[in-house]
């Protein structure tokens, strides 16, 4: 009986930890939540520090989210100590929401930054765009050489297409054509000129107001260099025409994710130099009074 036990006790003793033992589940790349204390924050807003650093293994150039309820920021390790460390906002403009004192969750996984942000999506930035335009102008005053000055009516009507390329975060240039036909009111006929022109833009977009919502005011200052044709008693004069400046003001309003519709005002100073046969070369120096509208596509 004795010897039957001993076997007994040997035997369970061998295949119990087969039968018995339960599975580890191994936990690789923990979500790793930690609370922790705001610090410090810098008179811009831009950076701000907690008590964590290398002891803590952070490293410069680690990316974790800053959470509370309603609010999130993703930010970068910029420097790195002992016991602190020294973050930065990433997304451009942005500033720090937390005070000092405040109490935020941190997270360290950077591929879930994006899914704990409560009620946020990815914001997508896009810096290149088409702008499809058009105007229509009234001339304000008008020099013309070898004539007699005279009030005369002019009107016109411009289209344009520009490529537009965000440099800054609120300065982009644009480049592009623009075709306008201009019409002269005499008593006796009425002169039609043409102008095919390249143009050059520099705009400044000045910054969101919560009261225009999805809406933002911005200054344009416009140069061109280009083809014109004037039409005169059945006779064609042919010659260039210079934009030495337009200025304008506008408003470009959110129609979603991937277009804006344009609403703008402005004066131009436009000069041409035209040759007409037998009589030489002719002066026209204008300034023109506009209005127009405009859809800006971005991709």
């Amino acid at each position: 009986m004795l010897k039957f036990c001993l076997a007994f006790l040997l035997f369970t003793s061998v295949i119990s930890p087969k039968i018995w033992a339960q599975p580890q589940l191994e936990l690789s790349n923990p979500m790793a939540f930690e609370m922790v204390i705001i610090q410090g924050v810098s008179l811009s807003a831009r950076t701000f520090v907690t008590k964590n650093g290398k002891e803590q293994g952070f490293i410069e150039g680690q990316e974790a989210s800053f959470n509370t309820e309603d609010i999130a920021i993703v930010a970068r390790a910029k420097l790195v100590t002992r016991e602190y460390t020294v973050w930065e906002v990433l997304e451009p403009g942005a500033t720090i929401p937390f005070e000092k004192g405040k109490i935020v969750t941190m997270n360290k996984a950077k591929e879930n930054i994006w899914e704990l942000i409560p009620k946020q999506e990815k914001i997508t930035i896009y810096k290149q765009d088409f702008i499809y335009r058009g105007a229509l102008g009234l001339g304000l005053t008008q020099g013309v050489s070898m004539v007699e000055a005279a009030q005369v009516d002019r009107s016109l009507i411009q289209g344009d297409i520009l490529y537009e390329n965000l440099v800054l975060d609120n300065l982009s240039l644009s480049f592009g054509g623009r075709y306008e036909r201009e019409a002269q009111a005499l008593e006796a006929a009425t002169i039609i000129s043409d102008r095919i022109y390249f143009l050059f833009e520099t705009t400044y977009h000045f910054p969101r107001h919560e009261s225009l919502h999805d809406s933002h005011l911005y200054s344009t200052l416009t140069f061109g260099i280009g083809y014109s044709r004037t039409i005169v008693d059945g006779e064609t004069q042919f010659g260039y025409g210079l934009i030495l400046p337009g200025i304008k003001l506008g408003l470009e309003h959110s129609l979603g994710k991937r277009s804006s519709f344009l609403v703008e005002a402005g004066l131009e100073s436009v000069s041409t130099k035209e040759y007409i046969i037998y009589r030489g070369e002719q002066d026209n120096n204008e300034v023109n009074g506009k209005i127009g509208v405009g859809l800006k596509s971005y991709f």
